[in-house]
């Protein structure tokens, strides 16, 4: 999966995409209300998430019917990052892989996803260039 800004994904989300995996689609990930409000516009709530695949992804593969749009609220104690993520929405993403699948994350941060995968049972490759955060990542009391 990849989280690209709105404007990217918007304006050409598949190109984005099709340079890392082979294209699937977008789904949405509703922050809900408690984003911050911006009088006199519309609230800042959703985030588009760009996702595909290695390969193929058989109809038949074991895993469950998943939202096309995933509400959660972002939690000031869950955020290890300024662009962090919830624990429980990277959760709900990560649930797209077969059963003993490994989740590669260029984009590790301080680690929430490789928290999630590590929940949901899968194995994970993080990739991060800030030196800081990889060093969050590793200390995490949750990773």
């Amino acid at each position: 999966m990849v989280q690209c800004p709105a404007a990217a994904a918007v304006a050409n989300p598949r190109r984005a995409a099709e340079r890392w995996l082979h294209w699937r689609g977008i789904t949405d990930w509703d922050k809900t209300e408690g984003v911050r409000p911006q009088p006199g516009r519309f609230r800042n709530q959703a985030e588009y998430i760009v996702w595909g695949s290695k390969g193929n992804m058989p109809l038949d593969r074991r895993t469950p019917v998943l939202p096309g749009v995933i509400r959660e609220p972002v939690r000031k104690a869950d955020k290890h990052h300024l662009t962090g993520k919830p624990t429980e929405l990277m959760r709900q993403l990560v649930r797209i892989c077969e059963s003993g699948g490994r989740v590669l994350y260029p984009f590790a941060g301080s680690g929430t996803t490789l928290v999630a995968t590590q929940v949901e049972g899968y194995s994970f490759t993080g990739v991060e260039m800030t030196s800081h955060y990889s060093d969050v990542a590793r200390v995490r009391p949750d990773n």
